[in-house]
């Protein structure tokens, strides 16, 4: 798993910052901070097995 830009507590912290690209950056890496620091892998990490695009296609 890569690691992330910015810490939790940075992107919590940096939410509120008056600069909007450290504003940017932290909202676009909370999501995945917060996962991170529960120990969660990413959502996108997870192949979808139960969509119907992710089983093999039966022949007619």
């Amino acid at each position: 798993m890569p690691s992330l830009p910015i810490t939790l507590e940075a992107a919590l912290r940096d939410a509120r910052s008056p600069d909007p690209t450290s504003r940017s950056v932290a909202v676009r890496h909370l999501a995945a901070a917060l996962l991170a620091e529960l120990g969660d892998p990413s959502p996108a990490l997870h192949l979808a097995a139960g969509h119907p695009s992710a089983r093999p296609s039966s022949p007619p």
